[in-house]
């Protein structure tokens, strides 16, 4: 079990939040019919101020009547998650308990059993070594075949439950999750990187025809719902897949990177010239994609790539 205290760990177990408590009545329901009814109820309140302010309003007045409008929004969504937590019950998508976490589809036991990477991390690409490591040290991969990202690092190890969380969010429409998800992100990168630094937040694309598939690219939810929480500008567009990639999961290390080659492109390079660029994926493995991603944007004239990921296989 990770060390507490640290920034991955109060991220991971809610502590930019806040805790509710207790278990829920009622009957469990598809997460999408909860989020769907809480959008309609908060989006129809905010929706209907903005495109019909009130009259007489403008300058400061009207600043202020907007923030004070925004709030009593909020403010009716923490209510209405709560009704809908009474009438429509969360359960957890680790274990199938209630879920006594505020927000979240994860209750915390299950939440506080996923593995952390916080110590003993390759300085380069943030490969966990055996053992008790004090000191800072490259792994023998890196040294021999440097990746093209300046850093990379990944909130978890990819098993137990962090596996089942992350197949439900990618192949079975689990984008519910994406919230929980972020968290362990947000605190992976809060941990490792100076936001402050950070210039951009770019996924990795998928191929039109993947993401059409599918119906969403999972890195795009994430890293769109980080940046917010970041608050840095998410480019969603700046890198295009050019190809379809076939699944890298039964490909070795040097496969792998052959795979990748050539498969990206930036649309437009003035978005990332100069800049420090935060590239994020759902799941790193050998880094492969990673590289071949921050390579194009290294190419196309980005000063220093970060890469962040949910999980490291």
């Amino acid at each position: 079990m990770a060390r507490r205290g640290t920034d991955a760990t109060r991220a991971r177990d809610g502590q930019y939040g806040t805790q509710d408590g207790g278990g829920k009545s009622g009957s469990a329901v598809d997460p999408r019919l909860r989020d769907s009814a809480l959008c309609r109820i908060v989006g129809h309140g905010l929706s209907g101020f903005f495109v019909n302010p009130p009259e007489g309003l403008c300058g400061a007045r009207m600043t202020t009547a907007l923030v004070m409008n925004q709030l009593s929004w909020i403010r009716l969504a923490e209510t209405s998650t709560a009704v809908l937590d009474l009438f429509f019950p969360r359960t957890c998508a680790g274990c199938g308990g209630a879920v006594d976490r505020s927000g979240g589809y994860l209750c915390w036991e299950c939440f506080r059993a996923i593995e952390l990477r916080e110590t003993g991390l390759c300085e380069h690409c943030g490969l966990k070594i055996q053992g008790d490591v004090q000191h800072a040290f490259t792994c023998g991969v890196c040294q021999s075949m440097p990746p093209a990202f300046d850093r990379a690092r990944s909130a978890a190890r990819f098993g137990g439950v962090l596996r089942n969380l992350l197949h439900q969010f990618k192949y079975n429409s689990g984008t519910w999750l994406c919230g929980d998800l972020t968290d362990l992100l947000q605190g992976c990168v809060l941990a490792h990187y100076t936001v402050a630094e950070v210039d951009a937040v770019v996924p990795v694309p998928l191929h039109a025809g993947r993401q059409r598939d599918r119906g969403y690219n999972q890195a795009a939810l994430l890293a769109w719902k980080l940046a917010g929480r970041l608050d840095r500008p998410c480019l969603g567009d700046a890198l295009v897949r050019l190809r379809p990639t076939p699944t890298q999961t039964r490909l070795h290390a040097d496969e792998r990177r052959a795979n990748v080659r050539g498969a990206f492109a930036v649309r437009a390079p003035a978005w990332v010239r100069g800049r420090t660029v935060l590239l994020v994926d759902d799941v790193m493995t050998t880094g492969a994609t990673l590289s071949e991603a921050a390579a194009t944007l290294r190419r196309a004239g980005a000063w220093r790539v970060w890469a962040a990921t949910v999980a490291r296989g």
